[in-house]
């Protein structure tokens, strides 16, 4: 199977956001704000269920905030997915780097990230 997603952006069935400039429309002294996020993203959500029933999102932003040391705004980024599939019907995924898993956050931090998935598929690096 293969899909053209020049013409899937065109139609607005394929929707890309580059992380790291969108992580700048809602971050506010290091921290995502609840509103803004929800304006930004939730917004895109509603703007693309609007004509496609079925919506899905990867998002990376909680692993770039994670990767540049700020895993607390990345747990507290969970949050709001989270809080966002209690008001809008889509499917979210979204991925860690396993190298930045174990920096800077405490095992711990690494589990309350865990518990606010569905589901958590690891991979395990065979030459470790």
């Amino acid at each position: 199977m293969s899909f053209d997603v020049n013409a899937l952006r065109r139609g607005g069935q394929y929707v890309a956001l580059d992380a790291a400039q969108t992580l700048d429309l809602f971050i506010v002294n290091g921290r995502p704000d609840r509103q803004l996020f929800s304006d930004v993203i939730g917004g895109q959500l509603l703007r693309t269920h609007a004509t496609y029933p079925r919506v899905r999102a990867f998002g990376e932003m909680v692993a770039l905030l994670w990767a540049n040391g700020n895993s607390q705004a990345a747990l507290e980024l969970e949050e709001m997915w989270n809080e966002l599939l209690g008001h809008h019907p889509f499917s979210l995924l979204c991925a860690y780097s396993l190298d930045t898993l174990g920096k800077p956050a405490s095992l711990q931090t690494v589990v309350d990230i865990a518990k606010l998935h569905g589901k958590v598929i690891g991979m395990v690096d065979a030459a470790a």
